[in-house]
């Protein structure tokens, strides 16, 4: 790896001069290190937008006195948070050395994949928290590294982990509105169910209901019965986004029976929440749900004490 630079500039020697004397500034640094810090260097160009040590130990196999030793070079900058980053045009060079060598490149680009789907994972339920804030904005700094993991698998064509990333990232790219860029990542990952949401909030309902329809089949057969709730969930918000409210209600009560059956309170407050709200669309005759006194996700309550608001009945005049 320590000739790599030196087979790269030979290959381009139509380059700007400018360009040279900052490769010839990099080289310099680049001889100074050991073999040990150039090789964690150029595992530590896989990162987007910076690390934190933890993930700088686990991909580039830089311990903290490596990291240290290569902000002394100024070739990491670290800042008051404890955050390291390369400039962009050391990454670059360094990503340069890290190509010549394509059996390293392959393991820190599996590490760098693995540590931010585990972290995407980890994340997924605490989304749905009390710790939402904090981790909306753990997943915000990281997300030009969860971009270029999720890349790297599609490109590797490797659907499990692809799929996998794609559906721990979905409740982020919806709070967040990434909306568009989530729709085109999860169809390259194989259209997970969750793909419909990204539609629907695109306003492209008929796509979204053919996708919702086959992933209803897909988790019936796999007698996957929380997923099923979830499409059923969606396919009764994509029907009422298309003004058909009574089939709304109707997918909206099925997804709201298998959540009572398998426990899954933060499904069933957001079943409940909708189906209040298709009710009250539908306006008179329409048979209210039983929204009150309903457990929230966190084993709170939706519904309000006595003497609290309530849904206002129809045919009720406001007092």
């Amino acid at each position: 790896m320590s000739k790599s630079l030196d087979l790269a500039e030979g290959a381009a020697p139509d380059r700007p001069e400018r360009h040279h004397s900052l490769r010839a500034a990099f080289t310099s640094s680049w001889g100074l290190l050991t073999p040990g810090e150039q090789r964690a260097l150029a595992r530590l160009s896989v990162f987007r937008g910076g690390f934190e040590r933890p993930a700088g130990s686990q991909v580039g196999g830089a311990p903290l006195r490596t990291l240290l030793g290569l902000a002394d070079h100024s070739l990491l900058r670290r800042d008051r948070e404890g955050r390291f980053a390369l400039h962009e045009v050391v990454r670059q060079y360094a990503a340069e050395a890290l190509g010549m060598d394509p059996a390293e490149f392959g393991a820190a680009s599996r590490a760098h994949a693995a540590h931010f789907l585990a972290l995407a994972e980890e994340a997924a339920p605490e989304l749905l928290g009390p710790e939402q804030a904090r981790w909306l904005e753990r997943l915000s700094t990281e997300h030009d590294n969860l971009r270029a993991a999720l890349a790297w698998l599609l490109e590797r064509r490797d659907a499990g982990a692809a799929l996998r990333l794609a559906a721990a990232l979905h409740w982020f790219w919806y709070v967040r509105g990434h909306h568009r860029e989530g729709l085109a990542l999860l169809e390259a990952a194989l259209a997970l169910p969750r793909v419909s949401g990204a539609a629907r909030e695109l306003g492209e309902y008929p796509a979204a209901r053919a996708r919702l329809d086959e992933a209803l089949l897909l988790s019936q057969g796999a007698g996957a019965r929380t997923q099923e709730a979830k499409v059923l969930h969606a396919l009764g918000l994509n029907s009422r986004g298309l003004g058909g409210l009574e089939e709304a209600q109707a997918f909206l009560t099925r997804a709201e029976a298998i959540q009572r059956e398998v426990g899954d309170r933060w499904g069933l407050s957001t079943s409940l929440n909708d189906l209040g709200i298709t009710w009250l669309l539908r306006g008179e005759g329409a048979r209210p749900p039983s929204l009150r006194g309903e457990p929230g996700p966190q084993g709170g309550h939706r519904g309000p004490a006595r003497g609290g608001l309530r849904p206002r009945q129809p045919g009720e005049r406001l007092g």
